[in-house]
């Protein structure tokens, strides 16, 4: 499900000659990715397992769908971090496995 994870390999080539990014950067793009995925989704099963959570499924597709496809036109950097930041597939991922 988590398919943002798939869209940042195509892109990080473009975003890197774009930006003129060295690789500290575009390593730093991927760990962003991966660690916000991982503090959130524990975040976001305890909330589901208290609440009613079915409406983030669509709101969460959306959602990512909209930060992954910013990323074409994020300005700087510092933008790149937070829309790959924002994103919140590790949200969709744990309440489908529901």
């Amino acid at each position: 499900m988590d398919t943002s994870q798939g869209i940042l390999p195509i892109v990080l080539p473009k975003l890197k000659e774009a930006l003129a990014l060295n690789y500290f950067e575009v390593g730093l793009v991927v760990t962003v990715l991966n660690l916000t995925s991982s503090v959130i989704q524990p975040i976001f099963g305890f909330i589901s397992d208290k609440i009613r959570t079915g409406w983030f499924v669509p709101v969460g597709i959306f959602w990512t769908a909209c930060m992954m496809g910013f990323l074409g036109w994020a300005p700087g950097y510092l933008s790149v971090l937070l829309l790959v930041g924002s994103r919140d597939s590790a949200l969709q991922r744990f309440i489908h496995g529901r």
